[in-house]
């Protein structure tokens, strides 16, 4: 068996070529993980559910301060700690007749980014009055998700998002409207 030595010009050539050879692939696989984590960010929503009172108005608005489209996959909002269904479930509890309400439906849209969404819209100044007044008895939940279908559940009462593996799926609390 012969001895291989590496003193030997050519292997000192094949051994540097191997050298950067993989000092190349090394570089190419942190620029490939780096460019996708510019890509996660750049397209990274922040969806935020809150009130917005005036005396001329009261809504309940969706909002998208992110850099990407938040897709909105499921909505949970509570009155007094008891789960209701419908914007028109909610203003039941304002007293009185309910006058020029505007209502949308939030869950399953994309909100693009800096987009706002109004679900619940009371344009009437005496029931806007009313409804700022019950707030603090309102609790939403929303759970959305990036086109990387990364998910966050974002409470309002905490003003806060947190990562979720997925939203849920035909909850028996969900909100339909």
């Amino acid at each position: 068996m012969e001895h291989i030595s590496f003193k030997r010009p050519d292997m000192i050539i094949a051994l540097s070529a191997l050298l950067v050879s993989l000092v190349t692939a090394a570089a190419s696989i942190h620029s490939a993980m780096t460019n996708r984590q510019y890509a996660r960010a750049s397209l990274w929503p922040n969806l935020i559910v809150g009130m917005s009172y005036n005396d001329t108005g009261f809504s309940y608005l969706a909002m998208n301060r992110g850099t990407g489209p938040a897709k909105l996959e499921y909505m949970q909002v509570k009155f007094a700690g008891k789960p209701i269904k419908t914007w028109q479930e909610l203003s039941q509890h304002l007293p009185g007749t309910v006058k020029n309400i505007e209502q949308s439906q939030l869950v399953g849209n994309t909100i693009t980014a800096n987009q706002i969404l109004a679900g619940f819209v009371l344009k009437s100044p005496d029931n806007a009055r009313a409804m700022y007044e019950l707030a603090d008895k309102v609790e939403i939940n929303t759970c959305y998700c990036s086109v990387y279908d990364e998910c966050w559940m974002y409470s309002e009462k905490a003003n806060h998002a947190e990562p979720i593996e997925a939203c849920p799926v035909n909850a028996p609390d969900a909100f339909i409207n």
